[in-house]
C-alpha cells in the first residue's frame, strides 16, 4: 500500500518568531464580545457559527479577510503553530516578508518568508497585527484544493475559544455547552498536546491520519510518504495500531503513518477529525473530544 499523506504541522519557526518578539494573546470569550482584549474582539453583531467544507477530514473556510480584503478559502489548522499565506497572493496585496525563517516540518525544511497583517477577520473572529509565514502552498493546493490561499494556524486561533464540529460542518465560536470531562491540554510552541496511551500528541486538524513519531511495533503494510503545505515530502512506512486511547474513548484506526525522527514536538499527530466535534477552550486550557 503507498499513500501520500497531508501534514501541514510546523514548529520550529516559533522560537524565531519569538526573537522577533511576536506575542500570541488569549481572547478570554467569557468577556464581554465585541470588546478589543489584547488585539482580539469577538464581534457580537455577526453571528458565531461559520460554514465548512470538511475535505479529506480538514476543515476549510471561506470567509477569511485579510485587512478588509477577501474573502478567501483558508484552512483550519490547529497543528500548524503558525499562519500560513500564499506567497502569489501575498505579493498581490502588498505584503512583504520583513525576513525570512526556517520552518520545519515532519516532512523537512524550507524557508519562508515572514510578515505582519494588521487585521485578520473570519466570521465574529477579528484578530490585529497577525503573523503571517509566506510561502508555496503546493501541497495544500494539491491535497486539498487549489483554491485555498493560506492556513489558520495556532498564532489565530490560539486567541480563540472555538468548537469544530465536522459533523455539522461549523466552526463555532464562543464556550460550547457539554456534559463531557474535560482533557487538559499542555502548550508546546503554541501547539496543543494532549495525553493518549501513544503518548502527547499534537491535535491537528490539518492531517487525517494519525502519525506517531517512532518506529511501529507491529507488521508493516506498505509504504508511504507525507507531505507538508510547501510540497516537501518525506517517506514514512505505514502499519496497524490495535487501539488508542484518549479522554476516556477508545478509538481503533486502521492504520498509522510512523517516523521515527528526531526534534518533533510531542509523539505524533492526533487528527482531530477522529471526533465528531472538538471544543477547544484556549481560555481555561483544556479541549473536549464530542462535546
Amino acid at each position: 500500500m503507498n499513500k501520500t499523506i497531508l501534514i501541514c504541522a510546523l514548529s520550529s519557526s516559533i522560537p524565531l518568531l519569538g526573537a522577533a518578539e511576536i506575542n500570541v494573546s488569549l481572547c478570554n470569550l467569557g468577556q464581554v464580545p465585541d470588546t478589543v482584549v489584547a488585539g482580539c474582539r469577538l464581534s457580537k453583531t455577526r453571528d458565531s457559527v461559520v460554514k465548512l467544507k470538511v475535505v479529506t477530514g480538514k476543515p476549510v473556510v471561506e470567509d477569511v479577510y485579510l485587512n478588509g480584503q477577501g474573502p478567501y478559502r483558508f484552512l483550519v489548522d490547529t497543528g500548524s503553530a503558525a499562519n500560513l499565506l500564499e506567497a502569489k497572493l501575498a505579493r498581490k496585496l502588498g505584503i512583504e516578508g520583513a525576513f525570512p525563517v526556517e520552518l520545519v516540518t515532519p516532512a523537512g525544511t524550507s524557508t519562508a518568508g515572514c510578515a505582519r497583517v494588521g487585521r485578520v477577520s473570519l466570521g465574529p473572529a477579528e484578530a490585529a497585527d497577525q503573523v503571517f509565514l509566506l510561502t508555496p502552498l503546493d501541497g495544500v493546493n494539491a491535497a486539498i484544493s487549489p483554491a485555498i490561499r493560506g492556513i489558520l494556524g495556532q498564532t489565530f486561533l490560539s486567541q480563540f475559544d472555538y468548537v469544530i464540529d465536522f459533523q455539522k460542518r461549523e466552526l463555532v465560536f464562543g464556550k460550547a455547552v457539554t456534559s463531557r470531562s474535560p482533557v487538559p491540554m499542555r502548550l508546546i510552541h503554541n501547539l496543543m498536546t494532549i495525553a493518549t496511551s501513544e503518548g502527547d500528541l499534537v491535535l491537528d486538524s490539518g492531517t487525517g491520519t494519525l502519525v506517531l513519531f517512532r518506529a511501529p511495533a507491529w507488521p508493516l503494510r506498505g509504504w508511504g510518504q507525507i507531505q507538508a503545505s510547501s510540497g516537501l515530502t518525506s517517506p514514512v512506512c505505514i502499519a496497524g495500531v490495535p487501539e488508542l486511547r484518549v479522554g476516556g474513548q477508545v478509538h481503533h484506526p486502521r492504520t498509522a503513518a510512523f517516523e521515527a525522527r528526531e526534534g518533533q514536538i510531542g509523539n505524533g499527530l492526533l487528527p482531530a477529525s477522529f471526533f465528531h466535534a472538538v471544543f477547544v477552550c484556549n481560555s481555561a486550557g483544556y479541549v473536549v473530544l464530542d462535546p
